[in-house]
This record gives structure tokens, sequence and C-alpha cells, in this order.
């Protein structure tokens, strides 16, 4: 189990580490990627599981047995939490319910009028264009954030080049 935790942070190469290579917090002036815990954030709300633990006999007790349920309350307690954690520092992300981390906005564009407005593109491609441009918007990262102006520009050209042929 531990092995598998250890192999998770791997995953997440742009965490902060110390000289030695552990994971440690960053200290004023240090270089680091600020979204990398978030990032952590996401990778636990997607990997977190109901566990319990049972002896395999109440009068022997000789070893416990592990069950691993597939289930949304340990999820939803986890996302409570780390919610409750960015409200109360006062950052503007929120844990979805997809496990997503994204990113809350005053007075958004995006409404989700707008969010739902192209459900009904016949353009597949066009479609799925809009939804991740839409994905990429919320996110916390800037650069990506630049990328999904880009894809909604590109949707945008894509549209109305679509609507002068018919």
């Amino acid at each position: 189990m531990l092995k598998n935790i250890l192999l998770t942070f791997s995953k997440i190469p742009s965490l902060f580490r110390n000289e030695s290579g552990a994971i440690a917090a960053p200290k004023s002036g240090d270089n680091y990627d600020q979204y990398a815990l978030l990032d952590l954030i996401e990778f636990f709300g997607k990997n977190i599981k109901d566990v319990r633990e049972a002896w395999n006999n109440e009068n022997y007790r000789n070893y416990k047995n592990i069950y691993i349920y597939d289930s949304s309350k340990v999820f939803n307690e986890f996302k409570n939490s780390i919610n409750e954690l960015f409200s109360e520092a006062g950052l503007l992300y929120e844990l979805n319910d997809e496990k997503i981390i994204e990113r809350l906005v005053d007075d958004d564009v995006l409404t989700p009028e707008i969010e739902t407005s192209f459900e009904s593109l016949t353009d597949k491609k066009l479609h799925d264009l809009l939804e991740s441009a839409i994905d990429f918007y919320r996110t916390p990262n800037n650069s990506a954030r630049q990328e999904s102006l880009e894809k909604l520009w590109g949707g945008h050209w894509r549209d109305s080049k679509h609507t002068m042929n018919h």
C-alpha cells in the first residue's frame, strides 16, 4: 500500500521537493509549480475509496479482511473538507462531483445557458472543441485558460465557416 502511495507522488513530478528529493513545503524564493498541489488533490479525489476492516473470525481473530468499496461517501466527505478549506482560505476554487478542481469566477461570462447552448450542435468536432475549451477555462492554471480562449476562438471560426457554407 505504501509503495502505491509513493508511486502516486511520482505521477505528479512538479510537487516541490527539497535537496534530498523529498516532498517539502517551498520557502520564500523557491521556484515551484503552484498548481501541483491542486493536481495532487484531484488525484486523491479520483482514487479515494471507502475501506472497512473486519476480523476473519470474531472468536479467534487470526487476521483482518480489508474490504474496498467504490461508493461516493468518502469522496463526498473529502470534497466537502477540501471545499471548506478553499473557502476558509479565500481561494476561489472548488472540487466538483467530476473530481476536478474548478476556478470559481464572480460575474462569469460563461453562464450555464452559454455552456449548454452548444449541446444541440450536430458538428461533433465543434461540440468537442467547445466542451474542451470550457473545461480549460475553468481550470486554475493561467496558461490553460489562454489555451481555452484559443479553442473558443477556433470554435467561433469553425462555426462561422460552417454557417456560411450552409
